[in-house]
């Protein structure tokens, strides 16, 4: 079982690095429309990271109450 599990983790790994690889092309991001000095160039991979690193950060912000409510009820419990 082990053996499958780290074999599907290679094929993922290869199939996330190939898209990586592929997409490197340079890109504009557009802040905001008609304003040019919002404008940012770069490699699509990286603004599709920082979207996806984002995405991690904003939902772990919007479960921070519930993680500490939940972190305090087990520790008033002896958990």
């Amino acid at each position: 079982m082990r053996i499958l599990i780290w074999i599907s983790k290679i094929i993922i790994f290869s199939i996330v690095l190939l898209f990586a690889f592929n997409n490197t092309e340079l890109v504009y991001l557009r802040f905001f429309p008609g304003f040019p000095e919002f404008t940012f160039q770069g490699p699509l991979i990286v603004w599709l990271l920082l979207a996806f690193i984002l995405g991690i950060l904003l939902t772990l912000l919007i479960l921070l109450p519930k993680i500490i409510h939940n972190w305090r009820i087990s520790h008033r419990n002896g958990d």
